[in-house]
């Protein structure tokens, strides 16, 4: 996909206020659904499988960095607070956080990476 000239300006404003948090985060949100072993489970939350996944990282940083980047317009304004509770299906997929922009801010980082190596 080729990023507009507008959008890529944009991309690169919001990469400036980014933290190494940040791009944490946003990896451990993208990452595939742990597959679900046991469906009888209660449900968990969006917290949960971050904090599973950024065990370095205290759960108010991540609901923290989580607002910043939806106050960005990288993750949904309409996505529900990380401490809902869902199905574990659900739970695990939080990639459905991300918007249009967003997933195409992580492509140009994605890209930008695979060039530099």
């Amino acid at each position: 996909m080729r990023v507009q000239y507008d959008e890529r300006l944009r991309i690169l404003r919001v990469l400036d206020e980014l933290q190494i948090a940040h791009i944490r985060l946003l990896r451990a949100i993208m990452q595939e659904p742990a597959r679900i072993t046991n469906f009888r489970s209660r449900g968990n939350t969006w917290l949960g499988t971050l904090e599973k996944r950024l065990k370095d990282i205290p759960a108010d940083q991540i609901e923290d960095l989580f607002e910043q980047l939806k106050d960005l317009r990288v993750l949904g304004r309409g996505a529900a607070t990380l401490r809902t509770f869902t199905a574990p299906g659900n739970a695990e997929d939080v990639r459905k956080t991300v918007t249009v922009f967003g997933r195409h801010f992580v492509e140009f980082i994605h890209n930008t990476e695979r060039a530099e190596s």
